[in-house]
């Protein structure tokens, strides 16, 4: 008989008061507690490059769209010199909102008949056997762990952002969908990822994990906003500090997801 976990954000503990909701219900505890978001996508500029952010936005390079700028660059002395895109493309992100100090972790068991393929994600609502509260409290109580997000290799760098407005169904284990017998959940095994974005002073909560396992939040609905913000950035691994911003510039455009 397969099992799977589901994770469930929430503003407060009254959310958790019904111990066997169902998938429905779950959901829309779900799209109460995410709703907000960014973007980020990080380049790798060539190493022969010479254009700079603001030649790059003039020659509509780099647009509110967030599409590599370099995508048509070639070098002039050796047309292998650029790296290909996603070579390029260090980072393509949606990360939510997390404010551990406003949220609340609620994690149920899901439990499926014994019917091959019948456990995927999302689930089927009429395939759930039963849906059970194992665990809540408040997000902040889990255990923290610091991450990487921005490159710590020497070079020169652009990094787009955007705000957000999201819609997820719960959070699942992609890595580990489902398990054959009953989950022996523990409290501990929970984490908070947390990362230095580009040159802030205070760290940013970028995602959680489950026994070092990523939970993962499917998006039913991303809206963009209309404003976006590109920055360069040059690392020097040896210097102190080793992260320099260059420049900033926003942009304004729809952006599709």
């Amino acid at each position: 008989m397969p099992y799977s976990l589901a994770f469930i954000l929430s503003e407060g503990a009254d959310a958790f008061t019904n111990t066997s909701p169902s998938w429905s219900e779950l959901i829309e505890l779900q799209h109460k507690g995410m709703s907000k978001g960014f973007a980020l996508r990080i380049f790798r500029c060539p190493t022969s490059s010479s254009h700079s952010l603001e030649s790059l936005v003039e020659d509509g390079l780099a647009t509110a769209q967030g599409l590599d700028p370099f995508l048509n660059y070639q070098s002039d002395d050796d047309e292998h010199d650029a790296p290909s895109s996603s070579r390029r493309r260090l980072c393509d992100a949606v990360i939510p909102q997390y404010i551990p100090a406003q949220l609340w972790l609620g994690v149920y068991e899901l439990c499926f008949p014994s019917i091959p393929g019948e456990a995927g994600w999302p689930p089927n609502p009429q395939t759930i056997q039963s849906i059970q509260l194992l665990d809540h409290f408040p997000l902040s109580k889990a255990e923290n762990e610091t991450c990487w997000f921005y490159p710590t290799e020497t070079g020169t760098y652009l990094a787009w952002e955007n705000q957000l407005r999201l819609q997820s169904l719960p959070g699942f284990l992609p890595e580990l969908p489902s398990l054959p017998r009953p989950i022996d959940f523990a409290r501990a095994d929970i984490r908070l990822l947390w990362a230095l974005m580009a040159d802030d002073e205070c760290l940013t909560c970028v995602g959680l994990t489950y026994q070092r396992r990523r939970i993962d939040w499917p998006f039913t609905r991303i809206t963009a906003d209309l404003s976006s913000t590109w920055s360069s950035f040059m690392v020097d691994s040896i210097a102190d500090p080793s992260f320099q911003r260059l420049s900033t510039i926003t942009t304004t455009g729809t952006v599709d997801f």
